[in-house]
């Protein structure tokens, strides 16, 4: 599901010139696809995990699956700008339902001392998706057009999501047996689906819930780690949007900066397994966070490695895999760091109001992106997503002297 959830997020950055010629906009416009979306996503992250505390993790899950479905079809049904940033919007609010529910499911299921891998899993699938969603919108564009390459990926969207509400009955319909591999998944799924239920244990959080989870976030560290996110998702999220806009104006095929994209991302596939693995057996993220910035800093050679291709296109893939090693590593600590930030069973909320501060740096990377290349020129976009990153470097040595907290703390009954 996190594969297909992430494909029409990022769909949308494959094909510039197609988009912009189609629907007649310019690069703002085209920007604003991105800005939209954050923002959405932004707003409703805080009342997701509010929601899934109330209704139940999977039951959120689902429900965003639709609407990632829904809007991602309707996205390719029109060629009416309008419509297209309702459907965007509407994308974001499905993605944060999404987002900020599952892995709160991931740590209810497996414990905090034991949810490194899994929740790799998981990272891993949307980076797999979104790796794949730039070749395949790009060959899909020239094969079928884009309005039915976004129709196909609602269609499997909202495919997905049925399978899932399938599975997820036949799973607690069916009695447990005396396989340990099965029977765990079948208490997992029997335990994180009641539906209309909280999905860390029976409490059901009241607005005095709510306040005693908030009260109980640190301060100082939540804004260590939302400074850190907010400077990181600022250049996180725009070179996944400019990238292959960037490759576009410099002479590349559709296909070709569809290809680059996609190992742009890939790369980070491998290297939120290897980060998983070092999480569990470091008991520590700040290393994984602190390594994965200091890789995507190369972001600002990306003009003088597309310049030098042609002579030397070793130069090209090494940056890409820097890059793409860099913007995965950090999302494996994110995503664990935001547990420590609150009591056990409030994953969610705190998830979707730490999210809220990168999502912050998200849009500013995102709207600004337009008036610094236009202005300054496109190697200055890429310094300046550069030194975005080494400031949340910076920010990011704080983390460290609480990291040992996250792995050592018991989840609550």
């Amino acid at each position: 599901m996190s594969a297909v959830s992430y494909n029409a997020a990022l769909a949308f950055a494959a094909i510039p010139n197609v988009l912009m010629k189609d629907v007649n906009i310019g690069a703002e416009g085209f920007a604003f696809y991105s800005g939209i979306f954050i923002l959405a996503l932004m707003i409703f992250s805080f009342p997701a995990g509010v929601l899934a505390s109330r209704l139940g993790s999977v039951r959120v899950v689902f429900i965003g699956q639709i609407i990632i479905g829904l809007s991602s079809f309707v996205f390719g049904f029109t060629s009416s700008y309008t419509v297209q940033i309702i459907s965007r919007a509407a994308l974001g609010l499905g993605s944060s339902f999404w987002w900020v529910a599952s892995p709160e499911n991931i740590v209810s299921a497996f414990g905090r001392n034991n949810s490194a891998i899994p929740i790799t899993l998981w990272l891993s699938g949307y980076a797999t998706g979104a790796a794949a969603s730039y070749p395949l919108t790009a060959l899909g564009t020239n094969l079928l057009g884009w309005h039915s390459v976004f129709e196909l990926y609602g269609g499997v969207s909202l495919l997905v999501a049925s399978f899932y509400l399938l599975r997820l009955r036949q799973r607690i319909m069916s009695p447990e047996t005396s396989s340990p591999i099965r029977g765990s998944v079948q208490r997992v799924l029997k335990h994180s689906t009641e539906w209309g239920s909280p999905s860390f244990g029976s409490k059901r959080y009241t607005t005095n819930g709510y306040t005693a989870i908030l009260s109980h976030l640190k301060k100082r560290w939540v804004l260590s780690v939302g400074s850190a996110m907010l400077l990181q998702f600022f250049a996180w999220f725009g070179i996944l949007t400019f990238f292959p806009f960037y490759l576009t104006q410099n002479g590349f095929d559709l296909i070709s900066s569809g290809a680059f994209s996609f190992l742009l991302v890939v790369f980070g596939v491998p290297a939120f397994l290897l980060g998983g693995v070092m999480a569990a057996k470091l008991k520590r993220t700040a290393p994984i966070l602190l390594l994965g910035l200091a890789l995507l800093s190369t972001v600002a050679l990306i003009p003088y490695a597309v310049s030098k291709y042609a002579d030397t296109p070793i130069l090209l893939y090494v940056v890409l895999a820097a890059i793409g090693i860099g913007l995965a590593l950090p999302d494996i600590a994110w995503t664990f760091l935001s547990e420590v930030l609150t009591m056990p069973g409030g994953g969610s909320i705190s998830f979707g109001f730490v999210n809220s501060f990168g999502l912050v740096g998200a849009i500013l990377g995102t709207t600004m992106t337009p008036f610094l290349s236009a202005v300054f020129g496109w190697p200055v976009v890429w310094l300046v997503y550069a030194l975005s990153v080494a400031g949340s470097f910076i920010v990011s040595l704080s983390i460290r002297k609480e990291e040992n907290k996250w792995f050592t703390r018991t989840q609550a009954a």
